[in-house]
């Protein structure tokens, strides 16, 4: 995604005054990181049968199966 640059933000409005923000990257496209709950990660890592039916996913490990729940 497009760098938001939130340095200008703090300096543009008055209520952001006091606010650091950590993320001082200059680059101009930055990475998108994302935090998925299990069966999100699940639905998109994995083989999946019918709802309900139990699912595989392959690992380093290799092939591991699991159900979704309800």
């Amino acid at each position: 995604m497009e760098n938001p640059r939130y340095e200008q933000y703090l300096v543009k409005y008055a209520h952001l005054k006091g606010i650091e923000m950590e993320d001082k990257d200059s680059k101009g496209i930055l990475p998108v990181h994302l935090i998925l709950r299990a069966r999100d990660y699940a639905k998109i890592r994995t083989k999946t049968g019918a709802l309900g039916e139990p699912i595989g996913e392959k690992t380093k490990l290799g092939w591991t199966v699991m159900s979704l729940g309800k």
